[in-house]
């Protein structure tokens, strides 16, 4: 299977989700990468409910548990790592580092993250296309997909952007 390297904001909205992300990463064929960089920005997601405590995200719980995996930059990545650190956050710039090295597509919904990724020739996979590809592969209940797609909007706080090619189907299945 071919790798797809997440940024933080991605992986935090998947987890949000509360769908298994080895579903969601066999539902597009992929197994997903996380730079150490971009793992250690992923934090939380928030509670369930208004005024809920936040709920830790362990990585590399994730990644004990075969969801994903970790990887450190290579010499290469590093040096790009670098250039792009200029103009990204840190997550971002070593997320799109190893998908432009090791010749990968990328996930992101962070704009600008977006741009230089096109710059860079990269295919741009966001949270909305990858909960698509889950709900078209695994064919969930109506209930379930709302929960997933609600729980990214409430403890991801993620809603996808006006010209996100998903954005109607999104819309669609919002509460």
């Amino acid at each position: 299977m071919a790798a797809l390297p997440l940024d933080a904001c991605t992986l935090i909205n998947l987890v949000a989700s509360g769908v298994p992300l080895k579903e969601i990463s066999n539902a597009v064929d992929c197994d997903f990468v996380v730079t150490t960089i971009a793992a250690a920005e992923s934090l939380f997601v928030f509670g369930e409910g208004e005024g809920d405590d936040v709920v830790l995200v362990s990585v590399e719980g994730l990644e004990e548990r075969g969801h994903l995996q970790i990887t450190t930059l290579t010499e290469l990545e590093l040096a790009l790592y670098v250039e792009l650190a200029r103009s990204l956050d840190d997550g971002e710039a070593s997320t799109l580092a190893v998908a432009r090295q090791r010749n990968t597509d990328v996930a992101t919904d962070d704009r600008r993250a977006m741009r230089v990724a096109s710059e860079l020739g990269l295919l741009v996979i966001t949270t909305s296309q990858l909960l698509r590809a889950w709900a078209d592969q695994t064919g969930p209940t109506p209930n379930a997909l709302r929960d997933a797609i609600t729980g990214v909007q409430r403890r991801g706080n993620f809603i996808p952007a006006r010209n996100d090619p998903e954005r109607q189907w999104w819309t669609q299945h919002s509460p």
